[in-house]
């Protein structure tokens, strides 16, 4: 928007009012001399202002030519986002599970993905005691699509975290984000064996 025409328009009208107030006063002489002062406060009003509307024209002027020009996209104009979109669930959403410590617990996952371009076809998974990156899966081979798989835990005595982080391909090759899901994992004492009968 150009703020600084209505501002000229404004100057050039304020900056006439001076030529017009004197010729006024020479055609009307046969007017008493009370109408002098009005005239004289007049056109120093026009003068005041005239200097403040030039010194916003500088204000205006400077700022126009330091300001940065903004980088955001137009209205309306949507981001680009790969069309693959996923989600990865432990255990059903449950907050932790447990075994005794040192012996395997299955821990179940689920894997949901969707392309509006291309069926999704492959997977990358990583699983540990944290989440992954999107470039810690450069080296991660691909796999096809599961909508669940069972990863094998072997939980330390306490607590322990299971993280799984995941990336999902459609046939266009188009990649998605990495989803992460984690689950608490506890790590109970085994039970006392029983003691021996005499």
């Amino acid at each position: 928007m150009n703020t600084s025409r209505p501002l000229r328009s404004a100057l050039v009208l304020l900056a006439t009012l001076p030529i017009l107030v004197p010729s006024c006063r020479l055609s009307t002489t046969n007017e008493p001399d009370d109408l002098a002062p009005t005239v004289a406060a007049l056109q120093t009003e026009v003068a005041i202002q005239a200097t403040r509307i030039s010194g916003q024209m500088e204000i205006i002027s400077y700022l126009s030519t330091v300001m940065p020009r903004s980088t955001a996209p137009p209205p309306g104009v949507p981001t680009p986002t790969p069309p693959v979109q996923g989600a990865v669930l432990i255990e059903d959403g449950q907050c932790c599970v447990g075994a005794v410590a040192g012996q395997t617990i299955p821990i179940q996952v689920t894997f949901q993905a969707s392309s509006p371009v291309a069926p999704v076809t492959e997977m990358r998974v990583r699983v540990g005691g944290r989440w992954f990156g999107v470039d810690e899966f450069l080296e991660t081979d691909w796999e096809p699509f599961q909508a669940s798989k069972t990863y094998d835990f072997t939980p330390p005595i306490n607590w322990a975290g299971f993280y799984v982080s995941v990336q999902f391909r459609d046939t266009m090759g188009w990649v998605s984000a990495v989803y992460t899901d984690d689950i608490s994992v506890e790590g109970m004492p085994a039970p006392p064996s029983p003691a021996p009968t005499p």
